[in-house]
C-alpha cells in the first residue's frame, strides 16, 4: 500500500515539473492570436496566463524563466500600444482598464523586480485618471510601503492623501495621511501644497477663495 502511494506521488511530480500541457497549449494559442493582433487586451490576457501558469506550476523552471522575461517584453509594448495608438485613435477607457491589469499583474508576479516602483506608479496614475480610485490607491499604498527609497515614494504618499481627500471624501484618513507626510517629509517641496491641504480641509471652494481673497487684501493694504 505504502509502495503504491509512493509511486503515485512519484508520478504526479512528474507530471507537475514537466508542467501542464492543457494549460502550456492555451498559453501557445494566446501567444499566436497575440502575434497576430497585437493589441493590449491579448497582452492583458496572456499576462494573465503567464502568472497564472507559473504560480501554479513552480517547479516547470524552464517555462517559467522564459515566462518570466516574456512579460517584461509585453509591459513594453502594451505601453508602445497605449501611448502611439495605431491610426491616431485617441486612448479609451478600456485600453486604460487592460494596461493597469498589465501592471498588476507584472509587479505581483515580480515583486522584486527593479522596474515595479516605477510600474506601479504609472498605473497608479492611469488607473486615477481612469477614475479607478480603489486600484490607485492600492498602487500607491504598495509603493510608499515597500519602495521607500523610489524616488516618487513620497509624492504616492502625498497622493493617497488627496485621493482620500477628493475622491473618497474620507476628511479623517485624508487628515491622517497629510499629518504624516509633513512628519516625515517636512522639507519636501510638497510640503506646502499639504500644508495648505490641511488648513482648508473640508471647507467650500468658495470660502477658500474668500481666505485668499482677504488674504490677499490684507497684505496689499
Amino acid at each position: 500500500m505504502l509502495q503504491r502511494i509512493v509511486i503515485s506521488c512519484l508520478v504526479l511530480c512528474l507530471f507537475a515539473c514537466k508542467g501542464d500541457s492543457g494549460a502550456l497549449g492555451k498559453i501557445a494559442q494566446l501567444e499566436k492570436e497575440l502575434e497576430t493582433t497585437p493589441n493590449i487586451e491579448n497582452m492583458a490576457e496572456l499576462m494573465k496566463s503567464y502568472q497564472t501558469y507559473t504560480s501554479e506550476h513552480p517547479g516547470d523552471t524552464e517555462n517559467n524563466d522564459k515566462f518570466q522575461k516574456a512579460m517584461e517584453a509585453i509591459v513594453s509594448k502594451a505601453e508602445k500600444a497605449f501611448y502611439t495608438p495605431a491610426n491616431g485613435k485617441a486612448v479609451d477607457r478600456e485600453s486604460a482598464n487592460h494596461l493597469v491589469d498589465i501592471y498588476d499583474t507584472y509587479t505581483t508576479s515580480k515583486p522584486e523586480a527593479s522596474n515595479v516602483a516605477t510600474y506601479l506608479y504609472k498605473g497608479a496614475e492611469i488607473a486615477r485618471s481612469n477614475g479607478n480610485f480603489e486600484k490607485a490607491m492600492s498602487f500607491y499604498k504598495n509603493i510608499y510601503d515597500n519602495h521607500p527609497n523610489f524616488e516618487k515614494a513620497a509624492q504616492a504618499l502625498f497622493l493617497m492623501g488627496f485621493t482620500y481627500e477628493n475622491d473618497f471624501k474620507d476628511l479623517d484618513k485624508a487628515k491622517s495621511l497629510y499629518e504624516e507626510f509633513l512628519q516625515k517629509h517636512p522639507e519636501h517641496e510638497l510640503a506646502k501644497s499639504v500644508e495648505f491641504s490641511l488648513q482648508n480641509l473640508g471647507k467650500p471652494a468658495e470660502e477658500i477663495i474668500k481666505d485668499f481673497e482677504a488674504k490677499k487684501k490684507n497684505n496689499i493694504q
